[in-house]
């Protein structure tokens, strides 16, 4: 099949560890805009860190942000925005102060954070934006906050992932993008919401879409798209849901997907 309209994710799956594309990529992208294939990235980045891979890879907007709650067209204009509620998000931040925990806020494409500590100088690295300290984060919430992100080790993230997907059921989203990086969104937003979003404004079926990612907060655009696609790096619960499985994150999987999809 030969798809009208492409989403990947950025990091882990077209971004690697060095938070570097393969050039191969680039010129995938650039054959796929040849072929008259939308293509755009679905990522849990705020527009702002997410920009700079798109315009190297040369490809279309909208861009779906903050794991679906922002849509932004490339010249920044706001077109769909879902936060979480203040009620939930200042509730977080209180379990968050009382477990000693580090939460990520946003505010205006800025990283916000309480202290700056361990957690927040990790994020700070693989977002590429160094975060701003404020002494108290329930004035931003109150705004509404397209995600919030707690950083831990793992072994901690998996246990806050458990206990906070009941304490908030029903009320907010919770999925580990990264080992360390427990993503927090209102509830039944995700990717798949974002990029549902996008091919009805764009006009195109979901049978015509595919999408490409790594991790576990892909796997919802993964099964909803015509196609889904995972890394060969991704777990192995990612990897059963897909019907492609190309090469891994620095091996230019999205020109591995063109080839598999009958377009290069």
């Amino acid at each position: 099949m030969i798809p009208q309209l492409i989403a990947v994710d950025l990091d882990g799956t077209l971004v690697d560890q060095q938070l570097q594309l393969d050039p191969r990529d680039v010129e995938a992208a650039k054959l796929a805009r040849s072929k008259g294939i939308r293509v755009i990235v679905a990522t849990g980045r705020m527009f702002e860190s997410a920009l700079p891979f798109v315009n190297a890879l040369g490809i279309d907007g909208p861009l779906v942000c903050y794991q679906g709650a922002l849509v932004k067209d490339l010249d920044g204009t706001l077109l769909h925005f879902a936060p979480l509620s203040s009620e939930v998000a200042n509730k977080l931040l209180d379990y968050a102060r009382d477990q000693y925990l580090t939460l990520i806020a946003y505010n205006n494409g800025d990283i916000v954070v309480e202290r700056m500590d361990e957690g927040a100088r990790i994020y700070a690295a693989t977002a590429r934006r160094e975060p701003k300290v404020i002494q108290d984060l329930r004035p931003l919430m109150a705004n509404g906050v397209p995600k919030l992100v707690i950083v831990a080790d793992q072994i901690r993230i998996e246990r806050e992932l458990e206990i906070l997907s009941k304490m908030f059921s029903g009320k907010a989203d919770f999925v580990i993008s990264q080992p360390r990086f427990l993503e927090i969104t209102a509830a039944g937003i995700n990717k798949k919401y974002g990029l549902e979003y996008v091919a009805k404004r764009l006009g195109i079926n979901r049978e015509n879409v595919v999408a490409l990612g790594d991790s576990y907060n892909d796997l919802e655009m993964i099964r909803w798209a015509g196609i889904g696609a995972s890394v060969a790096n991704a777990p192995a619960e990612v990897k059963a849901e897909a019907d492609i499985v190309v090469t891994s994150v620095g091996n230019a999987p999205l020109a591995c997907l063109l080839k598999e999809l009958g377009v290069a």
